[in-house]
C-alpha cells in the first residue's frame, strides 16, 4: 500500500494561540482535502513526552474545530493537515497528523505527497518492499502510510540532535514530499529535491506559518515571504530562531506538479512562482485559439463553465471566442448595435455544501449530482460549450451533459482546459490505477460518445506546456508518462 495524496498543510510558531491560526490556515486550505483533518500542537509546560496534543477527526475542518472546542489545545507551535486519502484506508488511523514516541519525545509529522523509493544501508527500496523489511525487523505499522516509514527512519537514525537525524533521513527518501515536522518546540518544514509539491513560509507577528498555498496569508492578513525551495530544510528553533539546511541528493531537474494549475490550487493563490488564475486563463485562451485555427469551431452561443476550477479557463475561452465573433461581425460590415452579447453564463449552479468530486475518494456519481445544477433558462434552447479543468475518470462530464440534454441544450460543446489524462500518477494524484483514466483506454471519439456530447477538445499537450512557460522544470507525466523519477 502506498500513502497519501494530494493534501493541505499548515503549519505555526510564535504565540500561545498557535493551534487557533492552525485551524484557520486549515479552513483556507479545505478545498485541498475533505476526507479527514487533524492538528498537533506543542506546549513545553506540559510533562516530557506529554507535550504534544494531538486531535483528528474524518470529515470537514468544521468537525475539528468542535471537537478543539472541548480540548486544551493550548501550545506555542502547532502542524495541521486536510487530508485527500485515495490509499491506505479512510478514518482516523490514516489521518494526519501521525504522532509517534522517539526516545522519549513526541514527534508529529504531516506530509504532502506520496513516496516512491528509499535508500536505505546501501540498497534502494520500493516503499512495499522497505516496509516488508521493516516489519521482517519486529518494527510495527499502525497504518497504510508510507510518512509512518519516514518516523521508523528518523527513530532509527543516528546523529547528534533533531535536525541532523532529519537531515540525514530526508537524504534517503525517493518521490513527493512537502512535510511539517513538529519535535520538542522545533518546526521542521521540507520540501523535496524535484518540487512536486508546493510550500510557503510566511511571518505573522514575529512568528512563522507554513502553507501549501499563499492564499492563507492573505486571507489572514499575515506576510508571505518566500516559497521553500525545492530540496530545502527550514528549522524554526524554539526561540524563534530560523536555520535553513539542503537535502545533498543531486538533481536531473525541477518536476513541479502541473496539476496543480490544472485542478487542485485555488485560483488566488501562486505557486511555483506563477499565478494558478494567469496560468489558467492561459490555458482557457489557448484552447479557443488552437480550435479556431483547426478551423473546428462549432457553434457555441454560450460558455459554461464547472465550478470552480473550470471557471477561469471558461472566462477565457468565452473572451477569445468573443473577440473572434466581433472581428467576423466588423469584418461582414454588420452595425454595432447587432454585435451579440458576450459568450459566457453561469450554466451551472453549485451546491457549496457538496465536496470536490475528484478528492472525494467514494460515491463520485452521487457527489455530482449532488454538487450541481443546471439553470434551465442559462441553457434551454442554446448551443453550449461546457468547460472543465480536466476528464479523468469522465464521471463528472458524462453527468453534466446529461443534465445539459435534460434541461434543454440544443448541443454540447465539452471544453477541456488540459490534454487527456493518460498516464499513472505516482506523487500525489488519485490515478494509480491505469484502467480507471478514460483516456488511457479510450480514443477521443470513444469518449465523447461515453459522455454525451456532440463536440469534444482537449487542450493539446504542447500547448499546454507553452501556457505553463519553463515546461522542463514541471511534471506532465499524467499526460505524457515522462515520469521524472
Amino acid at each position: 500500500m502506498k500513502g497519501w495524496d494530494m493534501c493541505g498543510i499548515f503549519g505555526f510558531t510564535g504565540g500561545d494561540h498557535a493551534a487557533d491560526m492552525t485551524l484557520l490556515g486549515l479552513f483556507c486550505l479545505q478545498h485541498r482535502g475533505q476526507e479527514s483533518s487533524g492538528i498537533a500542537v506543542w506546549n513545553k509546560n506540559r510533562p516530557f513526552g506529554e507535550r504534544v496534543f494531538c486531535q483528528k477527526r474524518v470529515g470537514y475542518v468544521s468537525h475539528l474545530k468542535d471537537k478543539l472546542q472541548k480540548e486544551d489545545c493550548s501550545g506555542t507551535v502547532a502542524i495541521g493537515h486536510v487530508r485527500y486519502g485515495t490509499t491506505g484506508g479512510s478514518g482516523l488511523a490514516n489521518a494526519h497528523p501521525l504522532v509517534r514516541k522517539i526516545n522519549g519525545s513526541t514527534v508529529a509529522i504531516v506530509h504532502n505527497g506520496d513516496l516512491t523509493k528509499v535508500d536505505y544501508e546501501g540498497k534502494t527500496y520500493t516503499i512495499d518492499a522497505f516496509r516488508s523489511l521493516l516489519q521482517g525487523e519486529g518494527i510495527p505499522f499502525e497504518t497504510g502510510s508510507d510518512t509512518e516509514i519516514i518516523l521508523h527512519l528518523i527513530a532509527k537514525a543516528r546523529g547528534d540532535g533533531i535536525v541532523s537525524r532529519i537531515v540525514s533521513v530526508l537524504n534517503s527518501l525517493h518521490g513527493a514530499f512537502s512535510l511539517l515536522i513538529l519535535w520538542e518546540g522545533h518546526l521542521i518544514a521540507v520540501r523535496d529535491p524535484w518540487g512536486f509539491r508546493p510550500l510557503w513560509i510566511g511571518k505573522h507577528n514575529g512568528g512563522y506559518v507554513f502553507s501549501s498555498e499563499d492564499y492563507p496569508y492573505l486571507q489572514l492578513n499575515m506576510h508571505p515571504i518566500r516559497e521553500i525551495q525545492p530540496g530545502e530544510i527550514v528549522i524554526v528553533t524554539p526561540d524563534n530562531n530560523v536555520i535553513f539546511e539542503q537535502i545533498q541528493r543531486a538533481v536531473v531537474r525541477q518536476s513541479f506538479c502541473s496539476f496543480e494549475f490544472v485542478y487542485f490550487a485555488r485560483p488566488d493563490s501562486h505557486i511555483y512562482g506563477q499565478s494558478v488564475s494567469s496560468v489558467r486563463k492561459r490555458f482557457g485562451k489557448k484552447l479557443a485559439q488552437e480550435i479556431l485555427l483547426s478551423g473546428e469551431m462549432p457553434t457555441i452561443e454560450k460558455v459554461v463553465s464547472v465550478m470552480d476550477s473550470g471557471k477561469t479557463g471558461s472566462l477565457a475561452f468565452a473572451k477569445e471566442l468573443y473577440r473572434q465573433m466581433i472581428v467576423e461581425h466588423l469584418r461582414c460590415g454588420k452595425p454595432l448595435d447587432e454585435i451579440p452579447e458576450f459568450p459566457y453564463d453561469y450554466g451551472l449552479v453549485r451546491n457549496h455544501y457538496s465536496g470536490r468530486n475528484f478528492i472525494t475518494p467514494k460515491d463520485r456519481e452521487k457527489d455530482v449530482d449532488l454538487k450541481h445544477n443546471v439553470d434551465q433558462d442559462c441553457v434551454c434552447g442554446f448551443h453550449i460549450g461546457s468547460g472543465d479543468d480536466s476528464i479523468v475518470r469522465a464521471t463528472t462530464a458524462k453527468k453534466h451533459a446529461e443534465k445539459y440534454r435534460k434541461a434543454g441544450a440544443k448541443s454540447i460543446t465539452t471544453l477541456v482546459f488540459a490534454p487527456p489524462v493518460k498516464h499513472p500518477c505516482f506523487f500525489g494524484l488519485d490515478t494509480k490505477r491505469i484502467e480507471e483514466l478514460a483516456a488511457a483506454t479510450m480514443s477521443e471519439e470513444e469518449i465523447r460518445k461515453a459522455i454525451g456530447a456532440d463536440y469534444l477538445f482537449y487542450l493539446s499537450l504542447e500547448g499546454f506546456k507553452e501556457c505553463l512557460g519553463c515546461w522542463e522544470n514541471f511534471c506532465t507525466a499524467c499526460f505524457d508518462g515522462t515520469y521524472p523519477i
